[in-house]
């Protein structure tokens, strides 16, 4: 009986968990917008910003600065204070220029009681360039491959001889070694002269 008791009671509490839910979503708006906007140094991106139904009201949405990689955010990249949603838009844009390499943190806030407290946050990078953080990658994945496959020889030798031992030098096993090697030297080189490679890292 106690437990026909408790199966009501937590029925009755999803149907009124459910209930809330259903009202608050239809009467509260989501703001979204990109998570991370990547830019070129000295290029300019095309951001929007959209909400999940209309407003009813013209609203302005703040970007309130919350990190940035130097003391001047206004030498990394250009940004608006505010941009302007009108009443029953469910989107806008803005453009933003890059000057110096480094990364921006902003979050969205605005006037309208409408919209939903939690604040979307959009983080700018901007880099070098696009080739350069895609070489970096490219090499990054050479050398993650390399060490993995690097492992295989021994246990096929193991295998092979049903024993365990040392691994013998094989021409395979040096290819490897020395491309391990070399995308090391790489990867640590773009790692300590770009600025680009090390705001990937702190992704």
């Amino acid at each position: 009986m106690s437990d026909l008791y408790l199966v009501k009671k937590w029925f009755f509490a999803k149907l009124v968990a459910l209930y809330i839910l259903i009202n608050s979503s239809e009467s509260t708006v989501f703001l979204s917008a990109p998570d991370a906007v990547t830019v070129e140094q000295k290029s300019s991106a095309i951001v929007t910003i959209s909400s999940s139904s209309a407003v009813n009201q013209s609203t302005v949405i703040h970007l309130n600065v919350t990190y940035s990689s130097k003391d001047n955010y206004s030498s990394i990249i250009r940004l608006p204070e505010q941009v302007f949603l009108p009443e029953k838009a469910t989107s806008v844009s803005f453009t933003v220029t890059a000057h110096d390499v480094g990364q921006v943190t902003t979050y969205l806030l605005s006037n309208n009681t409408d919209l939903n407290n939690l604040s979307p946050r959009i983080r700018f990078i901007v880099i070098h360039s696009s080739v350069l953080s895609v070489v970096t990658q490219v090499i990054g994945w050479i050398y993650f491959l390399a060490w993995s496959v690097s492992f295989y020889p021994q246990a096929w030798e193991n295998w092979k001889r049903k024993r365990r031992s040392s691994f013998r030098r094989t021409p395979m096993g040096l290819i490897l070694s020395m491309l391990m090697m070399f995308s090391s030297v790489c990867m640590l080189s773009c790692f300590v002269l770009s600025t680009s490679a090390r705001l990937l890292c702190m992704r």
